[in-house]
């Protein structure tokens, strides 16, 4: 087997098979070229040791032994020029491997910086910052009831008693909210408000007079919203309870009273803000109708219907788990 072990512009050496080494001493100065190269090669070339291609460019010598084998020798990893000695072509070999060498680092250093820069993109969290109004909450209210009416009907006279009540009530609420995915909101809430909302009047120019007042209402209602980030519109609606208290007077005196538990509807429209993820404050309007009542006043033993309903604005701030 023929290697190629040493070439620089001091000598050339070939080694033919494990033992046999032939050499040739070049000296410091390059002697002139023939027409097939270095004088070194030539010789070779002459004596038979090796063979070279006819084409005085090429991509890779072959030098070629006795026994076939051919090996790779191209020591400027490029295109063969006779006129280039045997120390230039090193030189540009050397120069050229530096900057393949360089090349490759600033890929390699830039593809690692790429992928660096990928890993630290697939670690950032997107976080949602959209408000969710799911939960549990409790608040307190507060408010104002207004435009209410309580007719009475006594022996078949209508409106024989007509009152107007109004007042503030106040209480306290808790419900659960569900957010859909979509933005709607459903939930349910019982509430309770106790107030004095009342009314009287005097019955033309008779001595008798009467007064009406509601001292606490209450719901359990569904809700149906939609979100808005940290608004949500809504409109509810369900069952209302109450109670109230009738009082007759004959001369500034009294002639008869009942107290009397309510049950009706109530249907109402509002707003929430959520000022933190906690604290969320309302408005709401509500109107309630109770049913229609039948009564017999104790003392006076008088006979009355009712009908009460009762129209409020109420604020409230609650707090979410």
């Amino acid at each position: 087997m023929l290697q190629l072990n040493n070439l620089d512009f001091q000598r050339f050496s070939l080694t033919l098979g494990d033992s046999t080494r032939l050499e040739r001493d070049m000296g410091s100065t390059p002697p002139a070229h023939s027409q097939r190269g270095h004088p070194a090669i030539a010789e070779l070339v002459a004596a038979g040791e090796v063979t070279l291609p006819q084409r005085s460019v090429w991509t890779a010598v072959s030098i070629r032994s006795q026994v076939g084998n051919v090996l790779p020798c191209n020591p400027q990893i490029g295109v063969y020029n006779p006129g280039l000695h045997t120390h230039a072509g090193l030189v540009h070999f050397e120069e050229l491997l530096m900057r393949t060498f360089i090349a490759t680092a600033l890929f390699l250093g830039s593809a690692s910086f790429a992928h660096a820069a990928d890993a630290v993109v697939e670690e950032v969290v997107v976080v949602d910052t959209t408000y969710n109004w799911s939960g549990v909450y409790v608040g307190g209210q507060i408010g104002y009831a207004f435009e209410g009416s309580a007719d009475y009907v006594h022996e078949g006279i209508s409106g024989f008693y007509s009152h107007d009540p109004d007042g503030v009530i106040g209480g306290i609420y808790a419900g659960y909210n569900y957010q859909f995915a979509n933005g709607i909101v459903l939930g349910g809430e019982a509430d309770i408000a106790l107030g004095d909302v009342e009314d009287s009047s005097v019955l033309g120019l008779s001595p008798f007079s009467a007064r009406t007042e509601v001292d606490w209402m209450g719901a359990v209602r569904g809700r149906l919203g939609y979100a808005y980030d940290r608004f949500l519109p809504y409109v509810a609606g369900g069952v209302a309870f109450g109670h109230y208290r009738f009082e007759e007077f004959s001369s500034g005196n009294p002639y008869g009273d009942h107290d009397g538990s309510m049950v009706g509807w109530t249907i109402g429209a509002g707003a929430e803000y959520a000022v933190t993820d906690n604290w969320i404050v309302r408005g709401e309007y509500r109107y309630t109708d109770f049913d229609e009542k039948h009564f017999t006043a104790n003392h006076s033993g008088d006979e009355y219907d009712v009908d009460i309903d009762i129209h409020d604005f109420r604020f409230g701030v609650a707090y979410k788990f």
